[in-house]
C-alpha cells in the first residue's frame, strides 16, 4: 500500500500518531499501549528494506519527519523512571531505534548509547535484554560509505569505565546466560583495546561466573560459546606482559 498510495498512507498514519499520542500524554500510565501502536504503525508503513543484521537500509520517511519521530516519540520514553513504569513501551522505544539505526544522526549517537547504558541495570529483565542488545548492534555499526566504525575507541574512552560497570553487574548478576551482554562486552573490549586493561582484572570473576554458566547448562549454543572465548581472547590481549 506504501507503493502505491504514499501520501494516503502517509496522512493515515500521522491523523492515527496524533490521535493515539494526544491519548497517550492525557495518560500515560493507563494508555501506554497506545504509543506502541505508533511505533508499530511508523515502523509497519515506512521501512523498505531491512535484515536483523544491519537494521533498516532503505526507508520511505524524510529526514525531516524521521527526526521529528526521534524527537517526539522516541527519545523521550528513554528514560529510567518510564523504564520501570512501562518496560515494554521503553522496550519498544529501543527496538525502533535498533531497526532505524542507520538513520539516527551521528551528533546523537553518543547520547543515545548514554541512554541505553542506564538501562542496562534496569529491574525489567526484557529492558536490560533490549538495551545491551541495542548497544551490541550500535557498537558494530559501521559508516554505509566508508565502511568505518561509528563507535570508534577515541569515541567510546569517556564512557568506557560506566559501560563496563554496567555490563560487569549485568554479566555477574544474570541468574541465566546474558549472552547479549557477552556480546556487547566483546564489541566494548574488541574497540577499546588497550584502553581495557585497567579494568581487566574487575571482569575476572564475572567472565568466571560466565563460564561456569556456561559448561553447566545443555542449552549453550555453540555461537555463545565462540563469543565468549573471542571476548576472552580480547581480554587477556589487553592485559600488559
Amino acid at each position: 500500500m506504501t507503493d502505491k498510495f504514499p501520501n494516503e498512507v502517509e496522512s493515515l498514519v500521522t491523523n492515527l500518531q496524533g490521535a493515539y499520542c494526544e491519548e497517550y500524554f492525557k495518560n500515560p500510565a493507563k494508555e501506554w499501549n497506545k504509543q506502541i501502536q505508533v511505533i508499530n504503525f511508523i515502523i509497519a508503513t515506512t521501512v523498505k528494506a531491512h535484515s536483523v543484521k544491519r537494521g533498516a537500509t532503505k526507508i520511505s520517511v524524510n529526514d525531516e519527519l524521521l527526526r521529528t519521530y526521534f524527537e517526539k516519540i522516541i527519545v523521550p520514553e528513554l528514560d529510567s523512571e518510564k523504564a520501570n513504569s512501562s518496560p515494554i513501551l521503553t522496550s519498544q522505544a529501543i527496538k525502533f531505534l535498533v531497526i532505524y539505526r542507520n538513520f539516527i544522526p551521528k551528533d546523537w549517537m553518543i547520547d543515545i548509547l548514554q541512554k541505553l547504558m542506564t538501562f542496562l541495570t534496569n529491574e525489567s529483565l526484557v529492558v536490560r535484554t533490549y538495551s545491551s542488545s541495542a548497544i551490541e548492534k550500535l557498537l558494530a555499526m559501521r559508516d554505509l560509505d566508508t565502511k568505518k566504525l561509528i563507535f570508534t575507541q577515541e569515541a567510546i574512552k569517556p564512557l568506557l569505565e560506566d559501560l563496563l560497570k554496567q555490563l560487569n553487574i549485568l554479566i555477574s548478576e544474570s541468574e541465566g546466560l546474558h549472552n547479549y551482554a557477552l556480546m556487547s562486552l566483546f564489541r566494548v573490549v574488541s574497540i577499546a583495546k588497550e584502553d581495557f586493561a585497567p579494568f581487566a582484572e574487575g571482569f575476572s570473576d564475572a567472565m568466571i561466573n560466565f563460564i561456569n554458566k556456561a559448561f553447566k547448562d545443555s542449552y549453550t549454543s555453540a555461537y555463545s560459546i565462540y563469543i565468549l572465548f573471542e571476548t576472552l581472547g580480547y581480554v587477556i590481549d589487553t592485559i600488559p606482559t
